[in-house]
């Protein structure tokens, strides 16, 4: 068996002992403590653990927090939890698993498509272009992403393109489709276009019966986030997705912003190789329905609109958002260069300088992909920013805070570490907060006003994110700064602002700051006022 699937073996391989080495260094840059490379998934974690242990889909300490875009991540943690007890690694291992199972899956579609030879640099081409190692660190649900964006895609093509009207795909399809969908939102996307092909080939009882499904996951969260006041959809999607107002200036920004998110180097080299290699197949007298042509045309629509709708500029720390639409970009890809790799062999013996001109040619057009590959080389660098403030506001928060409700811009670590009560000034984790920043009302007074009716007493933020809104109100008292000299590749902000709104309080909290003050890490300079 290990014989037959050698090469198979031979990329999990090098993919664990990759992990393995930016997961030891990692370590050793935070003082052997484990820390993920974004604040997100202890969002995930602290919801996971609430609904666990106390029956609220919520943050701790409150009772519902439409505050994450992955339901089903959420719940497939918590039921990890009732095995395991609450744990930091889960999200770490349940990443490795699917991406190991993404590797898998890969293999067999490449086999599928009958590609024998140069499965391990395809496969590799997959695993770093996504990137796996990436996106594993950032303990989030981007990885059972890829798994079944991959498997709808696949069996998605073969229900298109089967002429037996009773296809056996179909089943497989309807039973991926919801998850896909509770997975991540923006997966409704290929659902979309794989239904309208489906019409396109007279199949509607098909696409009516995969879009459906696909569809539920969203209106079930819908209805039981708005029974608890919240709107249908994840704040964390609305903050950070804007369709068109469809006003001049409104379509002028969206369009410009589609086309910077469409043009970032790496999406859009994707987009062109698709682009020329579906023209290029047509010319060989491919049909429209063959099931390349139909993996080029899926990939390159789903680039199109999902990032016409994403806000995020480079699409998310570690290209998060954007990882699924890159590994069935490459995989697409893969599937049709393989015709065409013996004629490019031949050029290369050619005895002609020309060789050489195609050869720098295609460097530079591969380039942004070799860029991204070495993403993950950041991942230390961002566990290491994330340990030296947002780790540390956790442990003083859990430390002193002495069930002060607490409000921040950033509220996973606190959160997940701490029993306080959180308020997310930027709006992820509060409906008021969210509704104001998306109506353009959000101000000092409604700080101030928020602050009063959620009772906070200690706030840890990023001064400059709430300039634009008029600052913070003048009763509060700002009592220290902690600033990360080291450079900041991925923090909101170097230097982190820490306020009383009690003054009843402001003695207890100085001393307290200076206490701990002494246990910061190094390159933490710490101001008190």
């Amino acid at each position: 068996m290990m014989k037959k699937h050698r090469s198979l073996w031979v990329i999990i391989f090098v993919y664990l002992l990759a992990n393995a080495v930016i997961f030891v260094f990692s370590l050793y840059l935070t003082g052997g403590n484990f820390v993920y490379a974004l604040d997100d998934p202890y969002i995930h974690m602290s919801m996971a653990n609430n609904l666990l242990n106390h029956g609220h889909w919520a943050i701790n300490q409150m009772d519902f927090t439409s505050a994450s875009s992955s339901p089903l991540w959420v719940l497939i943690i918590s039921g990890t939890y009732f095995f395991s007890g609450v744990n930091t690694a889960i999200p770490l291992i349940l990443n490795i698993l699917f991406q190991i199972l993404s590797i898998i899956i890969v293999y067999y579609i490449l086999k599928n498509y009958g590609i024998s030879k140069y499965l391990i640099p395809f496969i590799f081409a997959f695993v770093f272009i996504t990137p796996l190692p990436a996106i594993l660190f950032t303990g989030m649900e981007h990885s059972a992403q890829v798994v079944f964006a991959l498997l709808f895609v696949f069996y998605g093509i073969k229900l298109i393109t089967a002429n037996d009207k009773k296809d056996e795909n179909f089943k497989l399809l309807l039973l991926f489709t919801p998850v896909f969908t509770a997975l991540r939102y923006e997966d409704m996307i290929p659902v979309l276009i794989i239904c309208v092909l489906l019409l396109a080939r007279r199949k509607f009882l098909y696409a009516l019966l995969i879009l459906l499904p696909g569809l539920l996951p969203i209106v079930i969260y819908g209805l039981l986030s708005t029974s608890h006041g919240w709107m249908a959809v994840p704040n964390t999607i609305l903050l950070k997705s804007t369709p068109p107002d469809y006003s001049v200036t409104g379509l002028v920004r969206f369009s410009f912003k589609a086309f910077s998110n469409i043009t970032e180097p790496h999406l859009f080299v994707v987009l062109i190789i698709c682009s020329f290699l579906y023209v290029f197949n047509f010319k060989r007298e491919k049909s429209f329905w063959d099931g390349k042509q139909i993996f080029l045309l899926v990939v390159a629509l789903s680039i199109l609109i999902n990032m016409s709708l994403i806000e995020y500029h480079q699409n998310g720390a570690f290209y998060r958002y954007e990882a699924y639409l890159m590994a069935l970009g490459t995989i697409a890809i893969s599937v049709c260069v393989y015709d065409l790799i013996p004629g490019f062999l031949a050029l290369l013996r050619v005895k002609n300088n020309s060789k050489y001109v195609v050869l720098i040619l295609l460097l530079i057009v591969l380039s942004p992909l070799v860029i991204r590959a070495f993403t993950a080389f950041g991942i230390p660098h961002a566990t290491r920013e994330y340990y030296v403030q947002q780790y540390q506001m956790a442990q003083f928060v859990k430390l002193y805070g002495k069930d002060m409700n607490v409000a921040l811009n950033d509220i996973g670590m606190v959160g997940y570490y701490s029993n306080n009560k959180v308020i997310d000034l930027w709006g992820v984790g509060n409906i008021e907060v969210a509704k104001q920043r998306l109506n353009g009302t959000f101000s000092t007074s409604s700080i101030a006003g928020l602050t009063r009716k959620e009772n906070i007493r200690l706030a840890i933020l990023y001064e400059t994110w709430f300039e634009a809104y008029g600052g913070f109100p003048s009763s509060w008292k700002k009592l220290a700064e902690w600033t990360m000299t080291d450079y900041n590749y991925f923090l909101g902000h170097s230097t982190v602002s820490i306020y009383s709104t009690n003054p009843a309080e402001e003695i207890y909290l100085k001393e307290k700051l200076k206490e701990f003050s002494l246990q910061l890490p190094r390159t933490v300079i710490c101001k008190l006022y």
